[in-house]
């Protein structure tokens, strides 16, 4: 639809603004942008309507402007419908990939952290991405590191005996945005709170955290239990991804540290309501569902930094639908719709050196329009009115 008209000027009239600090939503305001630019942010005087606004005027008084979302966690050549992981031939994940890029568009999610497949598409579609491929913006780990014999043969490669983490990583240097290794199995669908013991120590996770930071990039580690997790915490890497019955000890850590945490209640969700598993398999999905949810809510309260992220792509978990869902269970869990909005935009955003994470003055101009107010959120992110990126309004996906 091209960039603004009107001089270059087009003014937003919204019924309400979430900027994605985790601020209240504020009422009436006029969201001026210029060029790729949010030029400037005020207040709408109800008297005078809309006369006097810069710039050609977009009447949005009954909905709500937030930043577009950023899923921190997902599995690009993953669709969640087809058992089995990625396609085998690079063209059938290719395809995969785009298609799983305009779902994601169609429900406002602007950004991904790709969390890696075996045969690297998802960072091959990520550096397409880079060159002008697509509207999406993707940062991709490649393959995950485990260790032989221990879980992760699905997301990446296991290390050659008497490898070093951080080994693993030379030659690598700007060909990934980040790394994930694996340090924990999965969960349990028999034993509620059954942990799984760590694939590496504290200090292969440090020296790994290290090399990367010299190559310029973070480090995110699938984590569940309270031994996996405290190792990858004392590394110091940048995300704990899952963290699944990681404790308050740990959570407490994490917080001092800055540490992000992606819990991904979404997949644990699906299995809890799939039909085909066993009533024992749905009963620990829900009691884990609950687990986490009540690790959410001491979260909060001791200041961890939550990202959204869906594991899109697992069994049962659509991309792009799985974000509205994620969105319901940390507003279910008892964060703020502001909150919950600040986990899917700037705390992604931060995660993924997206630049659309923040609506303030001087900030990219890229925005996401939802019909209706505050209250509305996440199943307005089904009703899309429009979508500005750097500037630019895109066309709605069908």
């Amino acid at each position: 639809m091209g960039g603004p008209k009107g001089g270059g000027r087009v003014t937003l009239a919204a019924g309400w603004l979430i900027d994605g600090t985790g601020a209240p939503p504020r009422r009436g305001v006029a969201i001026e942008i210029e060029g790729s630019t949010l030029r400037a942010i005020g207040g709408l005087d109800a008297a005078a309507g809309l006369s006097g606004l810069p710039g050609e005027v977009l009447d949005c008084r009954g909905c709500t402007v937030i930043p577009p979302l950023v899923d921190s966690h997902v599995h690009l050549a993953f669709d969640g419908l087809h058992p089995g992981g990625a396609p085998r031939s690079a063209a059938a994940a290719e395809e995969r990939m785009r298609q799983n890029a305009a779902r994601l568009l169609r429900r406002g999610v602007l950004a991904v952290r790709d969390a890696g497949d075996a045969a690297g598409y998802g960072l091959r579609f990520a550096r397409r991405v880079r060159d002008g491929g697509s509207r999406l913006h993707v940062l991709s780990t490649g393959p995950a590191l485990h260790r032989p014999g221990r879980y992760g043969a699905l997301l990446g490669r296991a290390l050659p005996a008497g490898c070093q983490p951080a080994d693993a990583l030379e030659g690598e240097g700007g060909m990934r945005g980040a790394v994930k290794i694996v340090n924990s199995g999965l969960n349990s669908l028999v034993e509620f709170g059954r942990e799984t013991a760590p694939q590496f120590g504290a200090e292969e996770l440090a020296a790994l955290v290290r090399r990367a930071a010299a190559q310029g990039l973070s480090v995110l580690v699938h984590a569940n239990g309270r031994e996996p997790v405290a190792r990858a915490v004392r590394a110091g890497v940048r995300s704990i991804e899952h963290g699944f019955f990681m404790g308050r000890e740990n959570l407490a850590a994490m917080a001092e540290a800055g540490i992000v945490w992606v819990p991904t209640l979404a997949p644990i969700c699906a299995m809890a309501e799939r039909p085909e598993a066993a009533p024992r398999e749905r009963d620990v999905a829900r009691r884990t569902l609950d687990h986490q949810r009540e690790q959410l809510c001491q979260a909060r309260g001791l200041g961890v930094k939550v990202a959204l992220g869906t594991d899109a792509g697992s069994p049962g978990v659509a991309h792009g639908d799985a974000a509205v869902e994620e969105l319901r269970l940390l507003i279910a869990s008892g964060y703020p719709v502001a909150e919950a909005v600040a986990a899917a935009t700037s705390a992604g955003a931060q995660l993924s050196g997206f630049g659309g994470g923040r609506l303030r003055p001087g900030a990219e101009a890229s925005l996401l329009v939802l019909e209706g107010g505050p209250a509305d959120i996440p199943e307005s992110l089904r009703r899309i009115r429009r979508v500005f990126l750097a500037g630019e309004e895109l066309p709605l996906p069908a």
